[in-house]
């Protein structure tokens, strides 16, 4: 009788009720004129380096100081799991550094891309595709922010704690698909740099530099979020939590398509 009452409540997919929809309504408002201003801001505190270390030490500073809309995304994706998983700091911040591994090894496959296209890449920047591009990684943090809130829509695979080779693994998962929805602006600047590099070592150390700025504040609130289950307490608790999380993941995955369409 349990398994069957267990059975009926993972078929169970919450509504979205009218309350949901306005404050997502009103986060999307609120932050499409919130993220056009950091954009703003970012771009232009964004200098341009004709060095080599100029350029690392700058994409670092940035990844520390302004890369808030990368740094944002990650941590809406991280922080639900390791609340929900770990309940000490090592293992949290263990979680929270494959997260952050994983995602520099997209970073630094798309680093490899620019450099080798070089000119074609940094002329394809101003074109419609890449726009369309945004769109369709928008659409993905769309639906992991509804997967996120709302179980759905259901996976198609379940990585399994040995899919990476680790206990680990879904924490290198979340890392692989934070770095694929590439979206924030420093990022792309930082990898723009990388297109502008005379060797492949240079631009994958301008595109690490950029990943060490960030990756400071990703292990800092990765690893301290353990914290939060002495204030959600209860699992009701949680599933609020993990909601308010998915609904601002939803939230930013439609501004950054409104962003895409409109500028």
């Amino acid at each position: 009788m349990l398994k069957l009452n267990l059975l009926s409540k993972t078929k169970i997919q919450p509504k979205i009720i009218v309350k949901e929809v306005v404050i997502i309504v009103l986060l999307v408002i609120s932050l499409y004129y919130l993220i056009n201003f950091v954009f703003g801001f970012e771009y232009g505190h964004y200098v341009w380096a004709p060095t080599f270390y100029e350029a690392v030490a700058i994409n670092f500073i940035l990844g520390l100081a302004t890369g808030a809309t990368c740094t944002t995304l990650c941590a809406m994706v991280l922080i639900p799991y390791v609340t929900q998983k770990f309940s000490v700091l090592k293992a949290a911040f263990k979680a929270s550094f494959t997260f952050s591994v994983f995602r520099l090894s997209i970073y630094l496959t798309l680093a490899t891309v620019a450099f080798y296209l070089g000119s074609t890449f940094l002329e394809g920047l101003t074109k419609t595709w890449i726009k369309g591009i945004i769109v369709v990684l928008s659409f993905v943090i769309v639906l992991y922010g509804m997967r996120t809130s709302y179980n759905w829509p259901p996976l198609w695979f379940r990585p399994k704690k040995s899919f990476f080779g680790s206990s680990h693994g879904f924490s290198a998962f979340l890392g692989m698909a934070s770095g694929v929805a590439t979206i924030c602006p420093t990022l792309w600047m930082a990898i723009v740099y990388t297109a502008l590099m005379k060797t492949i070592f240079m631009s994958l150390t301008v595109i690490t530099s950029f990943w060490l700025g960030t990756t400071f504040w990703i292990l800092l609130l990765g690893t301290f979020s353990v914290k939060l289950r002495k204030i959600v307490k209860t699992k009701e608790g949680f599933e609020i939590f993990r909601k308010a999380c998915g609904m601002v993941l939803l939230s930013i995955g439609v501004v950054y398509i409104l962003l895409a369409v409109t500028t």
